[in-house]
């Protein structure tokens, strides 16, 4: 940068030494030719009085410095620019400057003939340096960009490096801690096919199994242990300190297998690279004493774990025996299993070792008569005699090894050869098959595919083949097998001839968009860009179908790697997985005839247990919808005991008569307001369900005869009668009141309702009028001239629902100040409550009883009937699991609960002695319900208590009455 500075000073400076020719003063124009050859232009530039034979040179030394410019390297863009500009401008300031007359005098000399019709040299040679600057610069900057993207490339191929060998770091840790050590080493460092399988046969190793048999009396799944998590991890104590024992250096021959249950099992002698002292000397070169070591060195372990085992159980206080058995042989091992590798080992050596252990005695090592003459050199003692070295134990054992065939035998009796079945052939063959109804073929179809679905292919066919179905059509089970393994070209081929088949040929379309869409997908994952492109131009946009997916699918072009295709995409990568989804949804285009619909079996098996639980008209649980928690042999039925029919708890802390009761919408606390002033706040454990007294709010002059929570629970309004013209609303974390709101005294406000924002409610009574109050109790809106009986507020947070004197409901809108009417009955509401999602709403009409109304179709939809309801305010709710029941109090003294479709009660509840006013059933728990009454009390309902069954079905709290 130095060196085209100076470039450039010297080219200026150069040319501020020149002086321009020699002319008349005052005066810029050429002299006049002369005659003589010696008087020509050229040599009038260069003669005495002139500078230059051409000043044309002076730029374009100036042009080769902003090309040096332009290959400076590690130089930002903008120091080039300045650099460029610093060139240009000195040099065109020079040129139409200070060389003005020397740019004069060579155009006329030049171009003397047609000199008026040209632009000055002097503009040209500036604006051609600018041009150049501007290219040089534009180049500049796009080789700069281009190395920074190279660079940002560089580094990201590097963090792309380090994260594979990151990645290849924990998968090498992983196989071997699921492998052993030389095993893991074999799959990790050679090149080998995917179907190649690992085994190695030994000769001599050593087998030994280790069971505690008495875990299983320690094991249980009470709720002390936490349903035997407990238990778990205690045996997984026990294991892992097993397991830390082969990290001993005299530990190192042996490997561990596996663990079933609490069955330990080892092997000795399988690990080739673990030197034991002897490793340099061949097998035929070593003695017995030798090649035998690794089974006293397992024999050594046998007897460290029962130490380990005794150290755990003076620790914990408990009373674990093994039980162990050895043997020695030859074994063949292997890893088997594609998803989850196992490394296994196999032979009747195995065999026997467990049979070893199986028939052994607590607290004992067992042996083969091979391996107590082999233990012996090593100072082992047998039968009780003890030694240094430890103990073992030898019991039966000649019987043992002479029979090992016969152990053998035993052990393979599950996996034996079925017997011939040649004549029960022949008589099925002979046999004359009954013909299936349809209904019966469609149960066998639909069993072959849920056996299908298993894997179970051999036992569909051999079904198939017997009762003479078909399970789907040839042409479908020929493009699902094309589909499932990729094969786009034929599977749309395959569409063809299912096209016959379809009773909606529009379908294909469909079809076909799918699979290509497919395709596309995959393509795109596999980096086939091209590919991918000529799919989705020459295959899915002539198809004319859901041209908003294929400007969605082209978008999926500028995905820089798989992660983000499969991210973007919402999709499963290619594989089974996107395959299986994508034969689902092409299953649904096809007849039922052709292809079953997928799942259809756990289909029909889900809706026939949902049903039943529909009509359960007891079941107030949430129980997983998938058939993995029900019991399919046995028919879907909730007992009474297990619905809140029961007194849990009676809450006497009020000292006159309890007007109403409601749950916080988180189901933690319940607040009860009653006659006697006062609002008491109760704290519900959800694991006893038993409430606690929690805070007393005071002062209500007038009795409390309506509690309304805000949608976060944070505050608390309350309501008094019918000549209460005041309301108060507490916080309900310090009891404190916030606001005290009275608007006149001649109000009566004895109804609230929170907006669900939780920062205003509406607010009313029956003297004609209602209000919209912030928190602070300042007036928002107020509709005038309506005598409100109840509030309730929609979700919508726009629309006001009001029972009024004219025996209806109104819905008022306060943002366009319009109302409209909703449900219209023949005799005075006392009360309305609506579900939470709006559609339903529960009525207590004076001398009717509960009436449910669906608001959005503004039908009645039931009368519930037993009831007895006055003229008296009494609230009822909907409650339990989806809000499937309803609950109601009565002046007959009574709480009934109702099925929300049955109009009998299914329970009526007794246990007050006067007017039940409030109902609330907590939103969070099913299982717990709470009355208010005239007698002063709150009844908390809820399960039967764990008494005996006769216990259970005497009890006088529920007396049921099903529909």
């Amino acid at each position: 940068m130095a060196a085209i500075f100076i470039l450039t000073m010297a080219d200026i400076m150069d040319m501020l030494s020149c002086l321009p020719p020699a002319a008349d003063s005052g005066s810029t124009t050429a002299p006049p030719p002369s005659s003589s050859p010696s008087s020509s232009p050229s040599s009038s530039l260069s003669g005495p009085g002139g500078c230059l034979y051409n000043p044309k040179y002076y730029s374009y030394i100036a042009v080769l410095a902003l090309m040096a410019t332009t290959m400076l390297v590690q130089v930002s863009h903008m120091v080039k620019l300045t650099l460029m500009l610093l060139i240009t401008g000195a040099t065109g300031i020079v040129n139409i400057y200070s060389w003005r007359d020397i740019f004069d005098r060579y155009d006329m000399a030049r171009f003397q003939d047609y000199s008026t019709y040209l632009v000055p040299s002097k503009f040209t040679m500036t604006i051609m340096i600018f041009i150049m600057m501007v290219s040089f610069y534009y180049f500049s900057r796009h080789v700069e960009k281009l190395a920074r993207t190279l660079f940002l490339w560089k580094i990201e191929v590097h963090e792309q490096k380090e994260k594979v060998n990151e990645m290849r770091r924990w998968n090498e840790a992983l196989v071997t801690n699921m492998l052993p050590e030389h095993v893991a080493r074999h799959f990790l460092g050679s090149k080998k096919r995917d179907e190649e399988l690992y085994s190695q046969s030994y000769d001599e190793i050593g087998v030994m199994f280790a069971s505690i048999p008495n875990f299983s009396d320690f094991y249980t799944e009470e709720s002390i242990n936490n349903g035997g998590i407990e238990c778990l991890r205690f045996l997984n104590e026990i294991i892992s300190d097993f397991d830390s024992l082969l990290d001993e250096p005299q530990f190192r021959c042996i490997t561990k297998i596996k663990t079933i249950g609490s069955t330990y099992m080892a092997a000795s002698g399988v690990t080739p690279d673990v030197s034991n002292g002897y490793s340099c000397m061949k097998m035929e070169e070593q003695s017995d004493r030798e090649r035998w070591q690794h089974l006293a060195d397992l024999a050594d372990f046998a007897l460290a774990m029962k130490v380990t085992l005794m150290n755990i159980n003076y620790q914990s206080f408990n009373n674990f025996m093994l039980r162990i058995g050895l043997n020695k042989g030859g074994v063949l091992a292997g890893v088997i299993g594609a998803r989850k590798p196992h490394y296994d080992i196999w032979g009747n050596t195995v065999n026997v070792a467990s049979r070893m252990e199986s028939t052994g005695v607590m607290g004992n090592i067992q042996v083969v008569e091979d391996c107590y003459n082999i233990l012996k050199e090593y100072s082992f003692r047998f039968n009780g005699e003890s030694s240094s070295t430890g103990e073992a134990h030898s019991n039966g054992l000649e019987s043992v090894t002479n029979n090992g065939n016969t152990v053998n035998n035993n052990n393979n009796n599950g996996v034996s050869a079925p017997p011939e079945s040649n004549n029960s052939n022949s008589t099925v063959d002979t046999r004359k098959k009954k013909r299936l109804s349809q209904c019966e073929e469609d149960v066998i179809r639909l069993i072959g595919q849920h056996l299908h679905d298993l894997g179970l292919n051999q036992t569909v066919d051999l079904l198939m083949h017997e009762s003479g179905c078909r399970l789907e059509h040839p042409s479908a089970t020929k493009f699902r097998n094309h589909v499932m393994e990729g094969e786009w070209d034929k599977a749309e081929s395959d569409l063809n001839e299912l096209k016959a088949l379809m009773h909606s040929p529009s379908a294909i379309v469909r079809m076909k968009f799918l699979l290509l869409q497919q395709k596309y997908l995959e393509y795109l994952e596999d980096g086939k860009v091209l590919e991918a492109l000529q799919v989705l131009r020459a295959e899915l946009t002539p198809l004319k179908y859901n041209t908003e997916r294929i400007h969605i699918l082209s978008g999926y072009l500028m995905c820089s790697h798989a992660e983000d295709l499969r991210a973007k995409a919402e999709w499963e990568g290619k594989g089974s997985a996107s395959r299986t989804k994508l034969l689902d949804k092409l299953q649904t285009y096809l007849p039922p005839s052709v292809m079953l619909p997928p799942r259809r079996l756990q289909t029909l098996l889900k809706q026939a247990v949902e049903l039943q639980r529909e009509r359960c008209l007891y079941h107030n649980t949430k129980l997983d919808s998938g058939l993995d928690s029900v019991s399919l042999l046995l028919d879907h039925a909730c007992s009474r005991k297990q619905f809140p029919c029961y007194t849990q708890q009676i809450l006497t802390e009020h000292c006159n008569e309890v007007w109403f009761c409601k749950f916080s919408n988180n189901g933690t606390k319940l607040a009860t307001g009653s006659k006697d002033t006062t609002v008491i706040l109760w704290h519900v454990d959800t694991e006893t369900q038993q409430l606690k007294l929690m805070k007393t709010l005071e002062g209500h002059a007038y009795g409390v005869s309506y509690l309304a929570w805000s949608p976060d629970d944070a505050y608390l309004i309350a309501c008094g009668p019918d000549d209460c013209s005041e309301l108060w609303l507490w916080n309900v974390q310090t009891g404190e009141l916030r606001t005290k709101m009275s608007q006149s005294h001649e109000d009566s406000l004895t109804s609230v309702a929170w907006n669900p924002d939780g920062k205003r409610f509406v607010t009313g009574g029956q003297r004609g009028q209602f209000y919209q109050c912030d928190l602070d109790g300042n007036l928002l809106d107020s509709w005038e001239g309506v005598r409100v009986q109840c509030l309730w507020c929609l979700n919508d947070g726009r629309t006001m629902l009001a029972s009024d004197t004219h025996q209806r409901i109104r819905g008022y809108n306060f943002e366009d100040l319009t109302d409209r009417n909703i449900v219209q009955e023949d005799h005075p509401i006392m009360s309305f409550t609506v579900s939470k999602n709006g559609r339903l709403a529960l009525l207590n009409v004076a001398t009717q009883g509960v009436h449910l109304w669906d608001l959005q179709d503004r039908v009645l939809v039931r009368k519930y009937q037993g009831v007895t309801q006055g003229f008296y305010t009494i609230h009822s709710g909907f409650g339990g699991h989806n809000e499937d029941f309803i609950a109601s109090g009565s002046e007959d003294h009574k709480v009934y609960i109702w099925h929300r479709r049955s109009e009998l009660p299914i329970a009526e509840l007794t246990g007050h002695t006067r007017t039940v006013n409030c109902v609330s059933w907590n939103p969070v728990l099913p299982g717990l319900l709470a009355s208010a009454s005239d007698d002063g009390t709150v009844r908390i309902w809820g399960p039967a208590p764990f008494l005996d069954v006769q216990e259970a079905d005497g009890l006088n709290d529920c007396s049921s009455m099903d529909s």
